[in-house]
């Protein structure tokens, strides 16, 4: 009972520790917060708004050029799924780790507290819904134009699922396993990871014959940057 208890006050006692949303405290990155807000900012403060104003740029530019052959070079900007691919599609893998840390620290104390929690819970559910459906929903929605937001898969259903996994879903599931693993040994982490990459790259591979992929060029630089990083991984277990 006893040490449960102290358990519990250092518990509470930490809170503030990792829950805090205060930007422009100069000690708030010192403290260690695993706050999602904490560690998103430069995402929320400077990497969105630059991305929504390069995207209304170029869709301007693609108005402006509509009838000159270059204009090909701008056509995914007048689609504003495009905006949302530019601006989640590299930061899943972050947003869904420090959102897992938040769901660490589900007990949560302060009224401030109560609703930032809600409102992460509420982001993270939407984060995996768009991992997993987003390309799915371009698919319904944009019918054959879709061809110019699938990278180099086809447009068809078998293209994107297999889009969805390798994008969306992968990135999600990294984000998550990386805030998990780090609570286990070493070793295991690493070596679990590395079975998590295979798994993906034997997918793409096994994938390969369904002739969804469009330029082989693309398929071999997926392969190799895949393959080196898994070797990456491989000797840093090694030289543990």
């Amino acid at each position: 009972m006893g040490v449960n208890f102290t358990t519990f006050n250092v518990f509470v006692n930490s809170q503030e520790k990792y829950m805090t949303y205060n930007f422009t405290s100069n000690q708030h990155i010192e403290v260690g917060s695993e706050g999602l807000l904490a560690n998103c900012q430069n995402f929320f403060l400077v990497s969105a708004p630059i991305t929504l104003v390069a995207y209304v740029l170029c869709r301007f530019l693609f108005k402006l050029m509509f009838n000159h052959p270059a204009s090909k070079f701008f056509r995914k900007f007048d689609f504003l799924a495009f905006f949302f691919i530019l601006l989640f599609d590299g930061n899943i893998q972050q947003m869904s780790f420090y959102s897992a840390a938040e769901l660490r620290w589900i007990f949560f104390l302060t009224p401030g507290q109560k609703i930032l929690k809600f409102i992460i819970v509420l982001f993270l559910f939407f984060l995996f819904l768009g991992s997993v459906c987003f390309y799915f929903m371009c698919f319904s929605s944009y019918k054959k134009l879709n061809r110019i937001l699938m990278d180099n898969c086809s447009n068809s259903l078998a293209g994107i699922i297999i889009l969805t996994i390798q994008i969306g879903f992968r990135n999600f599931y990294l984000g998550i396993f990386h805030y998990i693993a780090r609570f286990y040994d070493y070793e295991a982490m690493m070596g679990s990871l590395i079975v998590s990459e295979l798994f993906f790259v034997l997918l793409f591979v096994v994938s390969i014959p369904s002739k969804i992929f469009k330029e082989q060029l693309k398929i071999w630089i997926y392969l190799l940057l895949n393959i080196f990083k898994i070797m990456l991984v491989a000797t840093f277990l090694i030289d543990y």
